[in-house]
């Protein structure tokens, strides 16, 4: 599997799964509407290394990160709740043959107007 059809993978799973909020994409104009929530996804590819010599295979591996943006002021209930929808997304499941573990979430805090978690998704995937 090639890595930008791994990212298509993710991406049309996440748009497919997840209705919560507004979704920004990575390199595509977005301006979030003031007081509403909203998620940025980033695909971060890592590591990679082979597995097998015969035939040769590779797995390679990265993290899903989903940012949650809510209203600052508001409180961390409703960033919560959808960042664990977003675990929901993806945690424990195959998909396409990329392998998605348990996903973690991390308190980013207050910046800029917005209060924010940040969803942590590990995956990896074979290539032949």
């Amino acid at each position: 599997m090639a890595c930008e059809a791994v990212a298509k993978t993710i991406r049309t799973h996440f748009a497919d799964h997840f209705d919560r909020a507004p979704i920004a994409w990575p390199n595509v104009d977005f301006e979030p509407q003031p007081r509403e929530a909203w998620v940025r996804l980033t695909i971060l590819d890592s590591a990679g290394r082979q597995v097998a010599t015969a035939p040769p295979r590779f797995r390679r591996s990265g993290v899903v990160v989903v940012q949650v943006f809510v209203p600052d002021g508001t409180g961390d209930t409703a960033a919560r709740e959808i960042a664990d929808e977003v675990a929901r997304v993806f945690q424990g499941s195959t998909i396409d043959g990329v392998r998605f573990g348990a996903s973690s979430i991390e308190h980013v805090g207050p910046d800029g107007g917005w209060f924010q978690l940040n969803v942590q998704q590990a995956f990896e995937y074979e290539v032949v």
